[in-house]
Formats: structure tokens, C-alpha cells, sequence
């Protein structure tokens, strides 16, 4: 077993539970050799539709999961965060966020200003595209940490008890992963223009402080090669790949890039039927929850 003694002084396991005791109860559940299975929320048991809602349940689920995506700004289970989305008759959208150690003031103070964006965009104060790039610059100054730690940049800052080699940047592995076909067909070729491009993205911003500027243009590159922010795998499989190669951590980190630019475009669209009139954010207390926050969304008149 791997010394679990990695935690800063203070966060350790085992102010909580006694070592031997820890260890005595993982024994015991490696010998029941239980695993349990996945649990996902097939589409068959979706809810059925309500006549007066505010959203389809698909859109509700999908701006529910991009938002807990947004908020778990950085690496580690203190940022794992969950979302969800109700709706009141004098309210509108009301969204409810929960982390494992409170919601942190940096996630609250960015929705207040995507919130606020959006309430422009509503307005017809600021376009489509003015509002997806400047909620966009919101979204990447809160991940900032994560999306270069995914990019594997020089700039990104490892926590102090984390260990291991770093790994070489996304780029220069998505270049090795591409020469790995032996069937270079237009739309491998393709990809590998595109995958230079975003390299190229990447250089310049390893070569400057990673500023909002420069990382929004590695995003940018990163949402091109997938098209839609989702569709990389899709792609290559039409360009040759087998199934069996396409699920790995290159493909995964460069859709998870991606999708930082993608969840920005699903609330500016909403913002045509949403019209953000006021909004606050509170706090209030829950049992199995330090910090739990809500953001209203007022339905449009």
C-alpha cells in the first residue's frame, strides 16, 4: 500500500480515523471483493415532460453538468463540485451548487459576473459573440490552474505534496498520438494542421506569462479540433483510428479543453427565452454540506 501521507499539515486522513483502523477496514472490503457498478442516468428514466416547466429536462441536465464543470475550478476532491437547477413560480431558475469543502467566494464572484453578462446580453446591451468571448475570459480566469495543468504547461502549479514526473505538454503528445496511424488519409492530415496550430498556440503561451489572451487562443485551437467541443473521438474515427485506441488521456484532455468554450455558448442561446432581470447569491446551511450557494435567475416577463 502507498503511504498516505502526502496531505499538508493539518489536512491529513488521520485526524479523522485512526491509521490501523483505516487500514483494517480497506483489507476488509479488498476481501468482499465487491465492485460496484457505474451509476448513470440512462435516458429511459428521464423524467417525463411537464407542461409548464422552464427547460427540457436534456437542457436542464446538460447546463446543470456544465456548470458543476466550470466550478471545479482546480485538481483535487475539495473542488468537486455538483450543480442543479430548479425552478420557482416567482423565481425562474434557481441554481443550487455544492462542494465538497463549501463553495469557495472565487466560484461565487465568477458567476456573479457571468450572470452579469449574460443580464447585458439579454438586454441586447452586448452580442452573442461579445458576450460568448467575454464569459469565455470569466471561465478561464477561474481554471486558469486547470486548464494548464491539463495542457501540462511549465506555468502550471502543482500542489506542494503532489508527486511524479511531469508529463510532456498535450501538444507534442497529440503529434505522437496522430503519427501512430499508419493510414494517413486527408482527414489525419487534417488533424495534424490543426494539432500543429494549436501547438503553435501553446509555444506562445509557454513563452509568456499565460495570460486570459493567450491561454483563450490554446481553448480556441483545442475547440476547433473537436468541432463542437465534444466530437474529437468522432473524427478519429473517420480518419482511420481503431475504437480500441481513440479512448485515451490525449483525446480526453483535449475534449475537456474544449469544453471550457462550449459551456459558454449553451447560456448565451438560453439567454433569448431567460431574460436576466436581478439576480443575488446566499448562503445557507445544509446537513452534508459546509457552504451551500444558490444563484436566481428571474424567468423572463
Amino acid at each position: 500500500m502507498l503511504s498516505p501521507n502526502t496531505a499538508p499539515r493539518g489536512r491529513s486522513i488521520w485526524s479523522q480515523v485512526d491509521r490501523k483502523t483505516f487500514e483494517n477496514g480497506l483489507d476488509n472490503l479488498h476481501n468482499a471483493k465487491f465492485i460496484t457498478e457505474p451509476q448513470t442516468l440512462r435516458e429511459e428514466d428521464w423524467p417525463k415532460p411537464r407542461k409548464f416547466e422552464v427547460l427540457p429536462f436534456a437542457i436542464e441536465k446538460q447546463l446543470s453538468d456544465d456548470i458543476a464543470f466550470v466550478s471545479a475550478y482546480d485538481y483535487g476532491v475539495r473542488y468537486v463540485t455538483c450543480a442543479a437547477i430548479e425552478a420557482g413560480e416567482r423565481e425562474g431558475l434557481l441554481i443550487r451548487l455544492a462542494a465538497n469543502e463549501g463553495v469557495c467566494v472565487l466560484v461565487v464572484g465568477a458567476w456573479t459576473r457571468l450572470i452579469s453578462t449574460l443580464e447585458r446580453c439579454a438586454k441586447k446591451a452586448l452580442s452573442r459573440e461579445q458576450c460568448v468571448e467575454d464569459a469565455l475570459d470569466i471561465v478561464i480566469t477561474l481554471n486558469r490552474n486547470r486548464i494548464l495543468g491539463r495542457l501540462a504547461s511549465r506555468h502550471f502549479q502543482r500542489s506542494q505534496h503532489e508527486n511524479g514526473p511531469a508529463r510532456n505538454a498535450l501538444p507534442e503528445r497529440l503529434k505522437t498520438y496522430l503519427r501512430s496511424s499508419k493510414r494517413q488519409s486527408t482527414e489525419t492530415k487534417k488533424l495534424t494542421r490543426e494539432v500543429d496550430n494549436l501547438h503553435t498556440a501553446f509555444l506562445d503561451m509557454e513563452n509568456s506569462r499565460a495570460n486570459t489572451g493567450t491561454i483563450r487562443r490554446v481553448v480556441i485551437d483545442a475547440f476547433r479540433l473537436t468541432v463542437d467541443g465534444i466530437s474529437l473521438p468522432v473524427r478519429l474515427e473517420k480518419a482511420g483510428f481503431s475504437p480500441s485506441t481513440i479512448d485515451t488521456r490525449e483525446v480526453r484532455e483535449v475534449n475537456k479543453i474544449a469544453n471550457y468554450l462550449r459551456v459558454c455558448h449553451s447560456p448565451v442561446h438560453l439567454s433569448d427565452s431567460l431574460t436576466v432581470i436581478s439576480y443575488n447569491i446566499f448562503q445557507n446551511q445544509a446537513r452534508a454540506y459546509r457552504n451551500v450557494r444558490a444563484i436566481r435567475l428571474p424567468r423572463k416577463q
